[in-house]
């Protein structure tokens, strides 16, 4: 069986993502971004070849959070797994100063000493 694992990338508006395949490498399955998060949230995703897989727009989606996106992009990712498995998932934290440079698994000690950078 294949394993999967999703990246995110929340901003300010979005929340961009990628799903790969994760065998023995790292092989893109599909990207994306919900864009416009807070006004009519905007829903792209592609394959690894740019070809348009999923469209939706909420236009009554003002006032919808990002906590409330991420129910239809993980409904869209377990329904598109292709038979994979998801693993683990990853946040990109733009500024972890400079303890927090690379990869670090989250847990309460990490994100009690990320809070003190906010």
């Amino acid at each position: 069986m294949r394993d999967a694992i999703l990246t995110l990338n929340a901003g300010s508006s979005s929340l961009k993502f990628s799903l790969f395949g994760a065998d023995h490498a790292l092989e893109l399955m599909a990207h994306g971004e919900i864009e416009k998060i807070g006004i009519e949230p905007h829903f792209c995703v592609r394959d690894a070849h740019g070809q348009a897989l999923a469209e939706q727009t909420w236009a009554d989606g003002a006032g919808l959070s990002h906590e409330a996106m991420l129910k239809p992009l993980l409904d869209w990712v377990t329904s598109h797994l292709d038979g994979a498995t998801l693993r683990a998932a990853g946040h990109r934290i733009v500024h972890g100063g400079t303890k927090f440079s690379a990869p670090t698994r989250l847990d309460a000690k990490v994100l009690a000493e990320l809070a003190t950078l906010t």
